[in-house]
């Protein structure tokens, strides 16, 4: 299952490079998601078999000693879905993470719980057999902690525009 990376999205369309089903549906779910706290949303990434990743570097600075291009800060947002055996294995899943890992229950008309930091937040939601995890992030190649203001409010947002789209497509994903 998947805890923990990052992604978002860009319209509700299915994207044909992605490589597996549980990819274009990812995708699919990121750009519902609308990715709050993203500006760029075209430049999506599969993520394992079952993710679907958008990221934006937002200023970049040159490395004095290289003089390669890094990112000093950036964010992304990061879509995963699984199919449980069935809709009580998956409510399990969001249930589990509540019990043993601090996830917090959210009320956003799945069954939903959420983990922040202010480095990355994951909301982790269940609907019928189907999971899936929002998890937007930030990232720098040379700051070792950067900060993303607002990113639980922009992470409960983007979970909460993927969601209609979700159950239209509930179904069709596993």
């Amino acid at each position: 299952m998947l805890l923990a990376a990052v992604a978002l999205g860009v319209s509700p369309t299915e994207r044909a490079g992605a490589s597996t089903r549980l990819n274009r549906e990812a995708c699919i779910l990121v750009g519902a998601s609308g990715a709050p706290g993203l500006n760029d949303l075209s430049n999506q990434d599969d993520v394992g078999a079952y993710g679907c990743e958008v990221s934006e570097c937002r200023e970049q600075v040159t490395d004095p000693e290289t003089g390669e291009y890094l990112c000093h800060y950036g964010r992304a947002a990061l879509v995963g879905l699984s199919c449980q055996r069935s809709s009580r294995r998956a409510h399990a899943f969001v249930d589990r993470l509540v019990r043993d890992h601090g996830y917090e229950r959210l009320k956003l008309g799945v069954d939903a719980a959420i983990s922040a930091k202010q480095d990355h937040v994951s909301v982790a939601m269940a609907l019928g057999r189907e999971t899936a995890e929002y998890i937007p992030n930030v990232f720098s190649d040379d700051d070792p902690n950067p900060i993303w203001d607002g990113i639980r409010a922009d992470a409960i947002k983007g979970a909460k525009n993927l969601i209609p789209v979700w159950k239209h497509r509930q179904g069709k994903i596993c």
